[in-house]
């Protein structure tokens, strides 16, 4: 049933003739029944002689006799159909046994198209060929699996041999290449036929019958391949181009000595030019010492810029937290409501302006595209109620309304810079506050889309101000610059907020949009996508208050050591200090606290990076040196808040870092964390 049903022609063939076949065969054959069919022999069904010349007879007898000695074979073969049509075939002839007789199982499709494809081909190269020998190139035919090759008349003729000099193999063509030439040859072909260039043409020479050499443009391409992609077959020319090769020589030879004319005419030249060189070079030299000589004043002044900075910074922040802590201190006493409130606003204004003080200097930074982002979880209500206590004092002399919404949608809890964010809100708030008169300023948060727990927010500052000239907003965003110079004498201001804030947002994949009419007003407006936080996470906050039983049962009772020379600063340690049951010593510099350790146990040390006599760095480096203090915590409690300064500390052999103003809930987990947990070395 199987091989009644099978698709291509099968037949069945025992001593020579045949004793079955399926459908298709009697189909594609065009034979009315089976009978008629099993009557014959292979070589009925055949015209009487095969393309080859050979009679269909004696050849079927030869491929089924190939076929018992091999056990198979595979063949083209010619068939001729009922009604007197020849198709084209593959046969496969297959050995087997039944019941001890042997028969052939035969099975052939249908290649009528492939030989004509292919004989259409070999017409066409036949034309090719005939249309490159009359335009006087040469034609080469190569068989790669054997090696053998065909040259046309032209090719031989080319190189002054007759017909019948050349023999067909590749061996007559690699063997006449210039010995200069072989490896470039041999190297482009390989590449050809592995597919590293897309493509064969060479120039090189080829030797005559007469000894003498000529200038070849060979090309080529692969027009057979087997079924693994290897090239089987490669055909190509040879086009002499001798006459244009010496033509070149010629120009290169006429161009070489064109050039050598021109350099004996500019020798004179040269040498009046020499001595002007050897003045100018000596001139160079000169002002190569005044060049060393100003780099390096240059970076004496940027050494002492960044020491300013670090120095500035340290003294500035030392009051900042005297002002924070005492204000911290001042909470923890019995108020009223109104007391707590001025006392919040003022931890919340010296936050504040600690923030300013951080992008004042770190400006070059900004400058220089060196902004570090925190992603911290905030509360966007904290940001917009610091703006409030801010920039409600500025409208009040003004007939000014100040509005700050944000829409319901707007999640609540973020995780981003809360800091960089409400500079840039407090800047362009402030800006816009500046330059109106009368009506209103409004801060609009509008969340625009929420996706994978991200919230894409409009954050627009609107004015009823002055308004902008369009034309002028180039000049908006550069430092120490305004939108015009009458704009600065009237409203005086650095020009520095908006710079500021354009390099922030641009740090925050974000921009700042203007849209303003002169005399009506202005919006200001970004759009910046924030994580959102989640509700466990933002459960988890830390909290500010120490009004409750102490949090670190690890920390009470302990005793540290201070070392702070600011007297304000050495009142507040040991008063917060206490709240957790903490015991404090004071040093009031490096000195005093070796004294000290000598002569006392601490649990910790809280060290000051900068003071008088001995500093906090070199302290440390001495406290290290004996191995009593290997294990002792030493916690760098400085305003220097630079990653270099932060590097120096560790280098200097201290274990933590806390940063002026002081988060004292932070203070206390690293206390708790350093005392309570063995130090790895």
């Amino acid at each position: 049933m199987l091989f009644e049903k099978m698709a291509d022609p099968v037949m069945l063939i025992k001593d020579s003739c045949f004793i079955n076949c399926n459908e298709a065969s009697l189909k594609r054959l065009g034979y009315p029944d089976k009978t008629s069919f099993l009557s014959l022999s292979p070589w009925d069904i055949s015209p009487e002689f095969q393309p080859d010349g050979l009679s269909s007879k004696e050849k079927a007898l030869a491929m089924i006799s190939i076929a018992i000695q091999q056990g198979h074979h595979r063949f083209d073969w010619l068939h001729q159909c009922y009604d007197g049509e020849f198709i084209d075939v593959e046969v496969t002839l297959t050995c087997f046994y039944i019941n001890d007789e042997l028969l052939l199982h035969t099975a052939w499709r249908d290649i009528t198209q492939r030989k004509n494809i292919e004989k259409e081909v070999d017409e066409g190269l036949l034309r090719w060929k005939f249309a490159l020998e009359s335009n006087g190139d040469g034609v080469w035919d190569w068989n790669i699996e054997t090696n053998q090759a065909v040259y046309s008349t032209r090719w031989k003729s080319m190189l002054g041999y007759s017909e019948l000099d050349i023999q067909p193999s590749n061996e007559e063509w690699q063997e006449r290449i210039h010995p200069d030439d072989q490896a470039m040859v041999a190297g482009n072909m390989q590449a050809y036929l592995e597919g590293i260039s897309p493509i064969y043409k060479v120039e090189y020479r080829l030797k005559c019958k007469d000894d003498s050499y000529i200038w070849i443009l060979g090309r080529g391409m692969v027009i057979s391949r087997n079924s693994e992609g290897r090239p089987l077959r490669m055909i190509g020319t040879h086009t002499d181009i001798t006459v244009s090769k010496e033509t070149e020589r010629l120009l290169q030879k006429h161009k070489a000595a064109a050039e050598l004319d021109a350099k004996i005419k500019n020798l004179a030249l040269i040498n009046q030019t020499k001595t002007m060189i050897q003045k100018v070079t000596q001139e160079v030299a000169d002002r190569t010492e005044e060049l060393q000589n100003s780099t390096a004043k240059a970076n004496k002044a940027v050494q002492l810029k960044s020491q300013f900075l670090s120095n500035m910074s340290h003294e500035i922040r030392t009051p900042i937290n005297a002002i924070m802590s005492l204000a911290f201190l001042a909470q923890q006493t019995d108020l009223t409501e109104q007391q707590q409130n001025y006392l919040s606003d003022i931890n919340s204004s010296a936050k504040w302006l600690l923030g300013i003080l951080d992008d004042i200097l770190t400006f070059s930074k900004l400058e220089a595209g060196k902004v570090e982002l925190e992603q911290q979880h905030f509360e966007l209500d904290s940001v917009i109620s610091i703006l409030t206590t801010f920039a409600t004092p500025l409208v009040t002399n003004k007939d000014v309304k100040l509005i700050l919404e944000v829409e319901p949608l707007v999640p609540s809890m973020l995780i981003g810079d809360s800091l960089r964010l409400g500079q840039v809100l407090l800047n362009l708030l402030s800006n816009a506050i500046k330059f109106t008169h009368s009506g209103s300023v409004t801060l609009n948060v509008q969340l625009l889309s929420l996706m994978d727990q991200k919230a894409c927010l409009n954050f627009s500052v609107t004015d009823t101000g002055i308004g902008l000239d369009m034309n002028h907003t180039n000049k908006l965003f550069d430092a120490f610059n305004q939108a015009d110079n009458t704009t600065t004498r009237l409203y005086g201001g650095t020009g520095l907020g908006l710079s500021i804030s354009k390099e922030l947002l641009f740090a925050m994949d974000s921009h700042i949009n203007i849209e303003s009419q002169l005399g009506v007003g202005s919006c200001f407006s970004f759009i910046i996508t924030l994580e959102v936080a989640t509700n466990s996470i933002a459960a988890a906050l830390p909290t500010t208050s120490l009004k409750h039983d102490p949090k670190y049962p690890g920390l009470l009772n302990v005793r540290i050591l201070a070392v702070e020379d600011n007297p304000v600063i050495q009142k507040i340690i040991p008063a917060i200090m206490g709240y957790e049951g903490i015991l404090v010593d004071l040093a009031n510099n490096g000195a005093e606290a070796i004294a000290m350790l000598t002569e006392n146990t601490y649990a910790a040390v809280l060290m000051d990076c900068q003071m008088p006599i001995m500093d906090g760095y070199e302290a440390t480096k001495r406290i290290r040196t004996n191995p009593r203090f290997d294990s002792l915590p030493i916690i760098a409690m400085t305003g220097n808040i630079d990653e270099n300064d932060q590097q120096r500390c560790l280098d200097s052999g201290m274990n933590g870092f806390i940063s002026k103003p002081v988060d004292w809930e932070q203070a206390f987990l690293i206390l708790d964390k350093l005392i309570n947990e063995p130090i790895k070395h």
